[in-house]
């Protein structure tokens, strides 16, 4: 029993990995979070998410590893120079390598016309 609880927190600190990950990335993505500026402490991070400080800085650490933060010892964490930049570059790399590939094999393979799927997409723009 003990053996599935520590697996089950292994799986929820990888989720909330991925999440705070995401909320750090959408942020920087979004203006909310400015280049040269301080992002929200870990420590309220983790009180926000209800995470070990841990899984934060973890997820901190990825970022800073991919150029997006920088670490200033005694300060915090602060979004780089240029971070917006290429984040964007790297999301949108995604879209058109991965996601609308995905998204015309799978309307192909259900029959779906090109029309329909550009139907539905601008259907999801007008969407807030």
């Amino acid at each position: 029993m003990e053996a599935q609880k520590t697996a089950h927190r292994k799986g929820v600190s990888v989720h909330v990995y991925t999440k705070i990950v995401g909320m750090i990335n959408d942020k920087i993505l979004s203006g909310e979070f400015h280049e040269g500026e301080a992002i929200t402490t870990v420590r309220e991070i983790a009180k926000e998410y209800d995470v070990n400080a841990q899984t934060v800085l973890n997820a901190t650490r990825t970022l800073v590893g991919d150029d997006l933060l920088e670490i200033r010892r005694g300060v915090g964490l602060f979004v780089k120079k240029g971070a917006q930049a290429r984040l964007k570059e790297h999301e949108m790399t995604r879209l058109t390598d991965d996601q609308i590939p995905a998204i015309v094999h799978d309307s192909r393979r259900l029959g779906l016309p090109a029309d329909d799927v550009i139907a539905l997409v601008k259907k999801e723009f007008k969407k807030k």
